[in-house]
């Protein structure tokens, strides 16, 4: 869907582009052109555009009104007559009232009534409209001056900042001696201005007292710090030593340095995805394909050395009232590229109205197509226009951000994560913790095993039994006492000293013999704090420092540290069950007696059975009736044997029914 955006471009790009569109006043001209649309005063309304809605209210140039998008004159505007939406239909608009007619002295454009003779947007005929700075007067615009220039009548175009002889205002002048500073008359200029012909001026940047009084630069040439340098020629500037065009330049979009993201290109020095209408994307910048000589119509469609491009081909001179300016034909007064003049580029964001730049959004927002855009925060328009975010982000700062990852999460390598507990992501993506260390609070630090403890240069402590940290890192116990279940006890006994978190009689303990970790080796004994070898009588057998008789110890059966299940006995040195019993889940059993075990481990017999010589069987006097032992001496339904059933009211007694 084309935008009100869209239009006004195309009215930049060229006001003849929309001839016969809507209400206009045909002219026609002496060589014989198309004739083209009047831009009367009802032109105004032709420049609107849409301010979307977080843009605020328009911002209308006087004296135009703001109806719906559009910028329109309420005086003469025959579809907004003294009233947004009142339309005159066939009569005409003159000072916000519907006439037949117009009045005397007024003439007819574009269905409004307008006096050409003061009109700046009809100086002596529709669609004359006077410069920036000029006034029509007697039908023809005068008094044009340069920007800091003022007229003052009789005398022309004057700078009140530094003319001597109109300081201040028109036909003020200094005395005899006196300068011109900032338009007030001194004795003296104030530093570092310098005073050359009676004005103050900076000899650091004046290129026509540059450096010093009377020394101009060339027309090539700027004045940087009181030395002429080569500079870059309008619309160009210097950007790091380079002469660029903002407008265009998507890596210095409405100012040096100011790149655009990638992917969008730079319009009117603003950064879009899209190019607006009528541009059309020529690699990095967006090309005026309408008035652009090197992309005439298309982009790398160059017109040859001495022709202009006017709506999209090749001519060797522009249809008035175009004129040419930079090897294309434009206009004007609506043309943000040349407004008011060739080169005179309108800010980023800033369209181009009677010769002005005026810019329609107010800070921080961006004209984007369909409104006023903040670029830092609009997720449709992050960073530049038509740049839309994902799904799933937002925009901060101009830049598409995940917003998937919430506080406390962040984004690493696509993933949300917790860089205070991470241990791939600890305090920042990417930074892993080591072996052995676990990330805690975003720092890596050791990880203990349980029931240990981190106690700084310690290293992993048991604070339940650690004299020297007993119940906490760097708690202390008194000396010769230790520390059981986190609580520090008495010290030790006499006779007795501590190793570790223990009380040991060195006098004894093989481990601790003599002192604190001496062990004594194998086959030996500590006796009186001294290691000495064990003698053992023939039998038995010397393990660890006890002498055991491996033929019956279930401890050391066979040999030392030979172990027997729970309830195996050790006999001749080997674990076994004695006699006919048999081992079966670690218990010795007679397979010939047990029902859970009969005949042979974890053969279980049927309930009611017994288990006799190892088979499953039943005692008597029951007997096995259809594979359940039942007591035939008092069973009524097997009495005597089996499958005998005694009559109705008879019981069965020692085998009879009676």
């Amino acid at each position: 869907m084309r935008s009100n955006f869209a239009w006004a471009l195309l009215l930049i790009s060229s006001s003849v582009f929309v001839a016969a569109c809507g209400r206009t006043t045909l002219r026609s001209f002496d060589d014989g052109s198309v004739p083209t649309r009047d831009l009367g005063r009802d032109a105004r309304a032709d420049l609107g555009v849409d301010l979307g809605v977080d843009g605020g209210p328009p911002v209308c140039p006087e004296p135009l009104t703001a109806c719906g998008d559009l910028c329109v004159d309420l005086r003469s505007d025959p579809n907004n007559c003294g009233a947004c939406a009142l339309a005159c239909g066939d009569s005409f608009c003159s000072e916000g009232a519907c006439v037949a007619t117009c009045g005397p002295g007024l003439t007819e454009c574009a269905g409004g009534c307008v006096d050409t003779f003061a009109d700046p947007l009809n100086c002596g005929d529709c669609g004359i409209i006077c410069d920036a700075g000029s006034a029509c007067r007697g039908g023809t615009c005068t008094n044009v001056c340069e920007p800091g220039q003022s007229f003052c009548e009789g005398i022309g175009c004057v700078d009140f900042r530094t003319d001597p002889l109109n300081c201040g205002g028109c036909g003020i002048p200094c005395a005899d001696g006196d300068v011109c500073n900032a338009g007030m008359c001194t004795t003296t200029c104030l530093m570092p201005l310098l005073a050359c012909d009676a004005s103050c001026v900076d000899p650091s940047s004046d290129p026509a007292n540059c450096g010093e009084c009377g020394r101009a630069c060339a027309a090539s040439e700027s004045c940087s710090d009181g030395d002429c340098v080569a500079r870059c020629l309008a619309p160009r500037v210097d950007c790091s030593g380079a002469c660029v065009e903002t407008s265009n330049d998507p890596a210095n979009c409405g100012g040096c340095g100011n790149a655009c993201p990638s992917g969008a290109a730079c319009a009117l020095g603003t950064c879009t995805v899209t190019c607006p209408f009528p541009t059309q994307r020529c690699g990095g910048t967006c090309a005026n394909v309408v008035t652009d000589p090197l992309n005439c119509g298309g982009c790398g469609v160059a017109c040859a050395t001495g022709e202009l491009c006017q709506f999209r081909s090749c001519v060797d001179r522009c249809t008035a009232p175009l004129v040419a300016c930079e090897g294309g034909c434009t206009d004007f007064r609506v043309d943000p590229s040349n407004c008011g003049d060739c080169g005179r580029r309108c800010g980023p964001g800033e369209l181009c109205g009677f010769g002005t730049c005026f810019s329609p959004c107010a800070p921080p927002t961006t004209l984007c197509g369909f409104g006023c855009r903040d670029l830092t925060s609009d997720a449709s328009n992050c960073g530049a226009c038509g740049n839309a975010c994902s799904a799933g982000e937002s925009c901060s700062s101009g830049r598409c951000i995940d917003t998937r990852c919430m506080m406390p999460l962040t984004s690493c390598a696509d993933v949300c994560v917790d860089t205070t507990s991470d241990d791939a992501n600890c305090g920042g993506c990417g930074i892993a913790c080591g072996p052995g260390s676990a990330c805690d609070s975003g720092t890596c630090r050791v990880v203990c095993p349980p029931p240990t403890t981190e106690c700084g240069a310690a290293g992993c402590v048991d604070t339940r039994t650690d004299p020297l940290n007993c119940g906490a890192c760097g708690a202390t116990c008194p000396l010769g006492a230790s520390c059981t279940a986190s609580v520090c006890g008495t010290p030790c006994p006499i006779g007795t000293i501590t190793c570790g978190v223990s009380c040991v009689d060195s006098l004894s303990d093989p481990s601790n013999c003599g002192g604190c970790g001496i062990a004594c080796g194998m086959g030996q004994a500590c006796t009186m704090g001294m290691c000495t070898t064990m003698m053992c009588p023939v039998d038995r057998t010397l393990c660890a420092a006890e002498c055991v008789a491996t033929a019956t110890d279930p401890t050391n059966c066979g040999g030392c540290g030979n172990t027997c299940p729970d309830g195996v006995p050790c006999t001749g040195g080997r674990c076994a069950c004695p006699g006919s019993l048999l081992l079966c889940g670690g218990f010795c059993i007679d397979i010939a007696t047990s029902p859970l075990n009969c005949g042979a481990c974890n053969n279980t017999c049927p309930a009611t059975f017994a288990c006799v010589g190892g088979s499953c069987a039943c005692t008597p006097p029951s007997a096995n009736c259809g594979g359940t032992c039942t007591n035939t001496q008092r069973d009524r339904f097997n009495c005597g044997g089996c499958g005998i059933t005694c009559d109705r009211g008879q019981r069965c007694r020692f085998g009879r029914c009676r």
